[in-house]
């Protein structure tokens, strides 16, 4: 692998990390409305929210994958590409080698 693609998982593994604890605080009334179902912060952490986390990983995890297969030949170029776009997304990370910006 390259250190391109290992900053990537390393990020990756971070982010899957991070993802909020698989608990779920009840509301005091029925109606009451998680903001985090919307996006936003809140004090619970509710399980879709840890559910999208985990597939947003797994599906950045399986693109990696299938880029590099694809490393030789005509999408050789293309392939790397996608990856520093990737990469853009911790760019203000200090691992972040400023030759992936595009």
């Amino acid at each position: 692998m390259s250190a391109l693609t290992d900053f990537l998982l390393a990020r990756i593994a971070e982010k899957q990390a991070g993802a909020p604890a698989e608990h779920y605080q009840p509301f005091e009334r029925e109606w009451e409305w998680c903001p985090a179902l919307d996006g936003g912060d809140c004090e619970c952490s509710n399980p879709r929210r840890r559910a999208r986390v985990l597939a947003e990983c797994a599906a950045m995890r399986q693109q990696i994958a299938h880029l590099i297969d694809f490393m030789e030949g005509d999408y050789a170029p293309w392939n790397e590409d996608q990856l520093k776009m990737m990469a853009g997304i911790w760019s203000d990370h200090p691992d972040f080698d400023p030759g992936w910006a595009l």
